[in-house]
């Protein structure tokens, strides 16, 4: 993952996820951070670019309902 993190903002310049013959890849960025952080109530902006060459979305149910079993911290 290549991702920087400043006081206001987080970029993802690229991100690829595979879960059984599914595969994600993601980019983007995240502003408004500070505010957010510091309890305010004000907007933050997502730029979030999504890509696929193949989706199963069987196997990407089951791989979230699997993570959503594994107690925190495993």
């Amino acid at each position: 993952m290549d991702a920087r993190f400043d006081e206001n903002s987080l970029t993802v310049g690229s991100l690829t996820v595979r879960a059984g013959t599914s595969d994600l890849t993601a980019s983007g960025r995240l502003t408004g951070l500070r505010s957010a952080l510091r309890g305010r109530r004000s907007a933050m902006e997502l730029d979030l670019k999504l890509g696929s060459d193949r989706i199963n979305a069987n196997e990407l149910m089951a791989a979230l309902a699997t993570a959503d079993q594994t107690p925190a911290g495993e």
